[in-house]
Parts: structure tokens; C-alpha cells; sequence
């Protein structure tokens, strides 16, 4: 691949719009014009990380301002491989919105050099071939697969029913009696006593960094 970087692109839906105005002469030779405005991106498909879908097109009546948008699940980063990924979904561009994966969106993957299960159609010989040449042609994708096993950092934190759990704490020099209950965050705050020996040892595990959410806000609570 080219190293000059003069001939870099900066971002990755640059790169996946300068790879799509490459192919549209074969588009267009095989009478399956693209449409003008395509926006691209790099991110999750609608289904979500875990799902098996590796692009998705949305068609430009879903959009504002009647642009396709054209995505890409990041954990892909061989360049063929990501652009096989994007011939398949300018099929689905080039097509009407109502075809989806039937007879005339199959007729046209195969035109364009696409096999197998058109959900997960990839390139035959012939089309991958000229997808390797065009990789070569191409700056470097800037972009490095995701892991996408890993959680995002402010992935929002799931809201749980957990008990914490409160034990007889010591008063007055006294034992406790193992007197013992559970209750939430919420009345965890305001404090636990035992019948007999007053104040309770409150049990909040170190991976327990907040409580229940509230009208009010959320309550957060230190490991004890």
C-alpha cells in the first residue's frame, strides 16, 4: 500500500467515499447506478455489536436530508474485506429500499460478482480480485479493528435490584448477635439498626459504586 502521506486519508469514511467513486464506473457498467449522497461510518449496525450483521444500509427516506448512510461494523479492518463488505451494501443503494435481499437484489449482487447467501454474500474470484487491486490503489484504511468483547468506558451501568447486605455491628463493647437482614441503596443510606445492640454493619461489596437511581439523582456510595 502506498506509505506517502501525502496520499493519506485522514478518516475512515473518507476513505470508504473515495473507495465507493472508484467503483461506480462498475456500477454504472452493469446499469446499477449509485446514488449521489452516501454517507458512511465505521461504528455498530442497528442490531448491536453482538449481532452477526457486518453492514446495514439505511435508505435516504430514512434520512433528513435524503442522504444513504451506509455503516460498517468496526471490528472489520482488512481493507478487501471491508470493501466486499461495501459492495454488498451499495447493491442495496443502488436498489430500491423495498427489494431488501430478494430476487432482484440477488440478481444484481451476482451481476456485480457477489456468492453465496445474499445476508452474507462475499466476493467470487473475479470481483475480489479487482477489490485486492483497488485495496493496493488505495491509501491506508485509517482505521484498526475494534475487540468488540470489550465494554465501552462509559457504557451506562445496568440498574439492579441487589440487596445490600447489613450485620449487628458491636456497641458498647458487646458482641453481635448476628442479627442480619438485606434492604436496597435507598434505605441502606439512611442506616440499618438492631433491635437489641442499636447501629449495623453495612455491607457494600468494592464493585458496588452506586445505587439506585432516583428522582432526585444518584446516589453514590464509597466501598466501606
Amino acid at each position: 500500500m502506498p506509505s506517502d502521506p501525502a496520499n493519506a486519508i485522514a478518516t475512515r469514511d473518507l476513505w470508504l467515499h473515495h473507495a465507493t467513486n472508484l467503483l461506480r464506473p462498475l456500477f454504472d457498467s452493469l446499469d446499477l447506478p449509485l446514488p449521489d449522497a452516501i454517507r458512511f461510518a465505521i461504528a455498530f449496525t442497528s442490531t448491536g455489536r453482538k449481532s452477526k450483521r457486518v453492514g446495514e444500509t439505511w435508505h435516504a427516506g430514512a434520512s433528513a436530508d435524503q442522504s444513504v448512510e451506509i455503516i460498517l461494523r468496526a471490528d472489520l479492518a482488512d481493507p478487501v474485506e471491508v470493501l466486499g463488505v461495501l459492495v454488498r451494501q451499495l447493491v442495496h443503494a443502488a436498489l430500491p429500499a423495498e427489494d431488501n435481499h430478494g430476487k432482484r437484489y440477488k440478481a444484481a449482487a451476482n451481476k456485480i460478482g457477489l456468492t453465496g447467501k445474499m445476508r452474507e454474500a462475499t466476493p467470487g474470484p473475479y470481483l475480489r480480485e479487482r477489490l485486492e487491486q483497488l485495496a493496493t490503489n488505495l491509501p491506508p484504511l485509517p482505521h484498526a479493528a475494534l475487540n468488540i468483547e470489550w465494554k465501552a468506558v462509559d457504557k451506562p451501568r445496568k440498574q439492579t435490584t441487589r440487596m445490600l447486605k447489613a450485620e449487628c455491628g458491636k456497641a458498647d463493647g458487646m458482641q453481635p448477635c448476628g442479627y442480619t437482614i438485606r434492604l436496597s441503596a435507598k434505605w441502606a443510606l439512611l442506616g440499618a439498626v438492631c433491635p437489641k445492640h442499636g447501629a449495623m454493619a453495612l455491607d457494600i461489596p468494592e464493585e458496588a459504586e452506586e445505587a439506585e437511581t432516583e428522582a432526585e439523582g444518584v446516589l453514590e456510595m464509597e466501598p466501606s
